[in-house]
């Protein structure tokens, strides 16, 4: 079992890690209103850990350090690869653990008058930190519609694969399943680009509260990260694998990226990573299964063999 030098020495550290990484994302950022919310989100993480460290001293614990220099890059290098909107919900979800271990330690040992005061005080920049977030996310068009690219895609996983192995099914050309496959993603890509384009201007109309979002803008990124998504399940076909091979490398393939695409997923919405890859995954799969087994229907039961 923990002690409570453990539990505040933990919560010390993720703080730390917290205001270390706003201090680099906010030096690499070009935007200078981005730059300058990342600096208070840095400084107000900053607090919180010296608060800890008070905590520390107060009943009399070591400050332990850690070296954070790995965290970093790979945080940082999330930055480059998913951009930064994708980054500070991952610093939120972080948060969201690290708030978690607060509560447990409340509930679990006994602290002073004075360490409730302090923690007051934190609690009331982590309220401040909640606003200066939510404002990051509304300050260029990609931060807006970050949940436009990654549900594109996930869509675009999903759909086309369970479309892509039917065909692989029922058909023995890899070429005729990729034709079929490509023309199901183009379809799927307008769809989903038409659809997000009225479902924002709806949302812009009623004046809710993601009327910054541009309805071009959403209909771009969502079509174009659905086709993009659409190449994985497609890709073996296109290679001239086909058969019982095309069907399991598309599967593959698939799931890979969409375990990565949920896991984003599942940080943006604030849910556990673990749960979400795994509804996406059986989702998909079962999806996958229910079409493989319509396109051998196809090719034995209807005689369609081509």
């Amino acid at each position: 079992m923990e002690s409570k030098e453990k539990y505040i020495q933990s919560l010390q550290q993720d703080e730390e890690l917290h205001s270390q990484v706003y201090h680099r994302l906010g030096q690499n950022e070009k935007s200078h209103e981005v730059r300058r919310t990342l600096l208070q989100l840095y400084t107000i993480e900053r607090s919180h850990s010296s608060i800890l460290e008070r905590l520390l001293r107060i009943d009399g614990f070591a400050v332990r350090k850690r070296n954070n220099s790995l965290r970093i890059f790979f945080i940082l290098l999330s930055q480059k690869l998913f951009g930064t909107a994708f980054t500070i919900k991952f610093m939120e979800y972080n948060k969201l653990i690290t708030n978690k271990k607060l509560d447990a330690a409340l509930k679990k040992f006994k602290f002073s008058a004075k360490e409730k005061a302090l923690l007051r005080i934190m609690e009331k920049g982590e309220r401040v930190e909640d606003v200066l977030s939510r404002v990051l996310l509304t300050m260029n068009p990609v931060l807006t519609n970050i949940r436009d690219i990654i549900f594109g895609m996930n869509d675009g996983l999903v759909e086309v694969l369970a479309a892509t192995v039917g065909f692989s099914a029922a058909l023995r050309v890899p070429m005729l399943v990729l034709i079929a496959g490509l023309l199901v993603a183009l379809s799927g890509t307008l769809s989903m680009s038409g659809g997000a384009y009225l479902s924002t201007k709806y949302e812009k109309n009623i004046g809710t509260a993601k009327a910054r979002r541009s309805p071009s803008l959403s209909a771009l990124y969502t079509g174009v990260f659905y086709f993009l998504g659409a190449v994985f399940p497609i890709m073996p076909f296109a290679f001239g694998v086909g058969g019982i091979y095309g069907i399991v490398y598309a599967i593959l393939l698939t799931t890979l990226v969409l375990a990565v695409v949920s896991s984003i997923i599942a940080v943006l919405s604030g849910q556990s990573i673990a749960k979400r890859v795994t509804e996406s995954i059986l989702i998909s799969l079962g999806a996958a299964s229910a079409t493989i087994l319509l396109g051998f229907y196809a090719r034995y039961a209807l005689h369609i063999i081509v």
